[in-house]
């Protein structure tokens, strides 16, 4: 008794030890992987930010834009002299820079800075209106050397001729910032990156398309967006830099945690390595009989999981062709298309039966009918992923139901076993024997239970017979 009592507790002791030391090294991993994912989620999260509050500037200079225009229409009303106009209005405004007016051939006839901007130039006021010359209204952004210009450009009409208005406003690195708080640093930059990557879901719009280059480093989160005009032309680069602060803190809360655990299993050890010495010194009489016993009861057991084994076999396995029989495969089934319907997952199910099967028993024999249902089985199994449930519904019927597969992906998967099962051969004493089968593939769309979803893969199926066999039907290829 007490060697059974010494040998359970150093059981407890190293079986303590292993699932402590698994659950602290999935959990540091588990944990570190949230971290990253939640850090990578904000990250994005900040981007996209920094993407709407780019496209809210752009969107208020054209606002801006109007606004002037709307003001210029009513004084060219009144006075029908727009030299006249009170440019001061102009020069006080801090939400714009410059605003230039041209007439139809894009010759200058006004144009006005705000006493803060620095980088007026008649160059690059031709060169903006050289480059927008195509476009009646445009509102966009024009790198400068260190700085980005918001540019917004309308059509506008006096005394019945057309012209156009620009107006822009300097937005500087340090604007930029203003832009996305949350990042540590923020810059422009005329480069793009070879190693980008487009995320469909940035948006903007005024940029059609806006690629993503991101770099985790050990401490610090570098990105880079590129944006493109419609042309698909690169036109400037953001770069930004934050710190890792939420890896970091996780790390130090999974580390303080790890600290923690091992303390209390070093503890936990030295307890018990102390009860055990107590207990050997009294172990030895009992030790050859308990080992004995236990052997036997060991023995016992392992015999009693094989002959377990060997019930669940017979109870859920088609004996003929080592698939999984009717009950088993509804029992499976039935529990996927619940997750489906929680998880909002797609479920698809294929319906196959051998095409003539009857005259493979009564002209060749039952034998050579099992044997082309074993080929079929084996044939079938070999085209499946892990996942999928695989079963035999009786005869020559059988189903698969795929997890997660779009009704497309699983006529391609029912195609390619099709093909596969045309390519088998049975050599029989007086003749080569082919197989094909028939295929109906459906899906859950306006389907409540797994019953329904056969049903129509069932009237699918039929409609492949009829229509000639060995064919795959969907609701995607049937009239």
């Amino acid at each position: 008794m007490k060697k059974l009592l010494l040998e359970k507790t150093l059981f407890f002791v190293v079986s303590m030890g292993i699932v402590a030391l698994l659950f602290i090294t999935g959990s540091y991993y588990f944990f570190l992987n949230t971290y990253e994912q939640l850090e990578t989620s904000h990250n994005k999260k900040h981007l996209t930010l920094l993407i709407q509050h780019i496209n809210h500037a752009l969107f208020n200079l054209r606002q801006k834009n109007l606004e002037y225009i709307s003001l210029m229409s009513m004084h060219n009303k009144e006075s029908h002299d727009m030299n006249k106009f009170p440019l001061d209005v102009i020069s006080n405004d801090q939400s714009i820079d410059f605003i230039i007016q041209t007439d139809k051939n894009n010759k200058i006839l006004l144009q006005k800075t705000n006493k803060t901007f620095n980088n007026a130039s008649s160059n690059l006021f031709n060169t903006i209106i050289q480059k927008y010359e195509k476009n009646d209204k445009i509102s966009d952004i024009y790198p400068l050397k260190k700085n980005l210009l918001f540019i917004s450009k309308e059509s506008l009409s006096f005394n019945n001729e057309k012209e156009y208005l620009y107006i822009a406003k300097e937005i500087s690195e340090k604007n930029l910032k203003n832009f996305a708080p949350f990042f540590n640093t923020i810059s422009f930059s005329k480069k793009t990156n070879n190693e980008q990557k487009t995320l469909d879901k940035f948006s903007s719009a005024y940029f059609p398309t806006i690629s993503l280059y991101t770099k985790k480093q050990s401490d610090n989160f570098f990105n880079q967006l590129n944006f493109f005009n419609n042309e698909k032309q690169f036109v400037f680069a953001l770069q930004t830099n934050n710190k890792r602060d939420i890896v970091a803190t996780g790390e130090q809360t999974i580390y303080i945690f790890i600290g923690s655990a091992i303390f209390f299993l070093i503890i936990i050890f030295l307890i018990s390595r102390k009860y055990m010495n107590t207990v050997k010194m009294n172990n030895e009489v009992l030790e050859q009989e308990v080992e004995r016993r236990t052997h036997q009861i060991q023995s016992a057991l392992n015999e009693l999981e094989k002959v377990n084994l060997k019930l669940y076999d017979i109870a859920h396995t088609d004996f003929l062709t080592k698939t999984r029989n009717r009950r088993n495969f509804f029992i499976h089934s039935e529990n996927i298309f619940s997750n489906s319907i929680k998880e909002e997952k797609e479920l698809a199910v294929i319906m196959i039966d051998i095409d003539n099967f009857k005259p493979f028993n009564d002209n060749y024999g039952h034998a050579v009918g099992d044997q082309i249902l074993i080929m079929f089985s084996n044939c079938v199994k070999a085209c499946l992923d892990d996942s999928d449930i695989f079963g035999r519904l009786g005869g020559e019927e059988f189903a698969i139901t795929l997890y997660d597969v779009s009704l497309e992906v699983a006529m391609e998967k029912a195609e390619k076993i099709r093909a596969e099962i045309e390519k088998l051969e049975l050599h029989t004493a007086s003749k080569k024997l082919t197989v094909t089968a028939s295929f109906g593939v459906s899906d859950k769309t306006k389907c409540e239970s797994l019953d329904q979803m056969l049903q129509k893969a069932d009237k699918l199926l039929y409609s492949a017979k009829h229509s000639g066999k060995n064919k795959v039907r969907s609701r995607l290829n049937t009239p």
